[in-house]
């Protein structure tokens, strides 16, 4: 897999205030990011997942914690799935 680098400058009393050294604020800035591309749709579970650097189950895990779906399946898809089943 290619892979690119983004250098994003951060005020050094940024890592004080956050009490983070900068492989922790990497990594939370990378969830934070996974989840919010995740939320708008951009990216599916498992892209996000990758993105985080973290296991799928994890990432899932993350989000239950947070209160966060970890399916965008509406009732009506629901509905219809149980209506395809019933006919196998």
């Amino acid at each position: 897999m290619v892979s690119r680098s983004l250098k994003i400058n951060i005020p050094s009393h940024f890592f004080i205030a956050l009490n983070k050294t900068e492989d922790e604020l990497m990594r939370e800035m990378r969830l934070y990011t996974a989840i919010n591309f995740y939320q708008s749709g951009k990216l599916t579970m498992g892209k996000a997942s990758e993105f985080a650097g973290l296991p799928r189950w994890e990432f899932e895990t993350i989000l239950s914690e947070k209160g966060i779906p970890i399916s965008n399946l509406g009732f009506d898809d629901i509905e219809a799935d149980l209506d395809k089943m019933k006919h196998i």
